[in-house]
């Protein structure tokens, strides 16, 4: 698989598999984009404190993306519903809100299923609700996956309006 295509900030910051947590690991959650400026916002097994994340926990990513005023979705591991180098229709619904673009999977040699990645507007309405709800939907293809997200409010203030500029 040619990392490059996802970008060097990405190779840089995400690896691109999610090991099994132990129970001696943290439980999920957001964490990142906890200052103004901040760039990128990961949601998976939460750090010790004053550590820094594991890329290898890491489930879902959201980042400015490197041109233009837009978020990029990548998610680790899909299924097997959906094929490696594939265009698809990615939906992200919270509540009643939705947005929807065409994204790209990408081959995972080590999950064995396909990395998904889809660039949103900053603007995109489903950001602003992120905020007051509880649980965000990520369709694609027929995989779907629900995150909490509890804890994400500020963060994702933050990241938005960093990807605004």
């Amino acid at each position: 698989m040619r990392l490059s295509k996802f970008g060097p900030s990405l190779v840089a910051t995400v690896a691109l598999t999610v090991l099994p947590l132990s129970a001696s690991q943290a439980r999920d959650g957001w964490h990142g984009a906890d200052r103004p400026g901040a760039r990128a916002l990961f949601y998976g097994a939460l750090p010790p404190k004053g550590q820094q994340p594991n890329p290898e926990t890491i489930q879902l990513m959201l980042r400015c993306a490197d041109t233009g005023k837009a978020i990029v979705l990548f998610v680790a591991e899909t299924s097997a519903k959906l094929k490696p180098g594939k265009k698809v229709r990615v939906v992200l619904s919270v509540g009643k809100v939705r947005s929807a673009v065409t994204g790209e999977t990408k081959a995972n040699q080590l999950a064995g299923v396909a990395s998904l990645r889809a660039r949103f507007s900053a603007r995109a309405r489903v950001f602003a609700a992120m905020t007051d709800r509880r649980t965000l939907r990520i369709s694609a293809g027929g995989w779907h996956n629900t995150t909490p997200l509890k804890g994400i409010d500020g963060r994702l203030k933050h990241l938005v309006a960093s990807c605004q500029k």
